[in-house]
């Protein structure tokens, strides 16, 4: 099955109340932009920073690796990788 890689914009706990959806895709390439462009317009952080040097670091690791570790890296975003059809539970 492929993965699906739904982005929340949020609070910088990424508490369940802020999350705030921005979007759902299956390309890999396509989220990884998204959360550039946000690192790059200050509307994201990786690693507490933004910005160009920032962006750097963030294509670094997500061409590393998968996305398991990425949300505990991440302030003001919260990404969620899942199987195609995979549900998720209410709790």
């Amino acid at each position: 099955m492929s993965r699906l890689y739904i982005l929340y914009a949020c609070d910088a706990g990424q508490t369940k109340s802020s999350l705030q959806f921005l979007g759902a895709t299956k390309n890999r390439r396509k989220v990884i932009g998204v959360m550039k462009d946000r690192i790059k317009d200050d509307l994201m952080q990786f690693e507490g920073e933004s910005g160009r040097a920032a962006v750097k670091r963030f294509q670094d690791y997500v061409s590393q690796r998968e996305f398991q570790d990425l949300n505990q890296k991440l302030t003001y975003g919260y990404l969620m990788d899942v199987e195609d059809g995979q549900f998720l539970s209410g709790n």
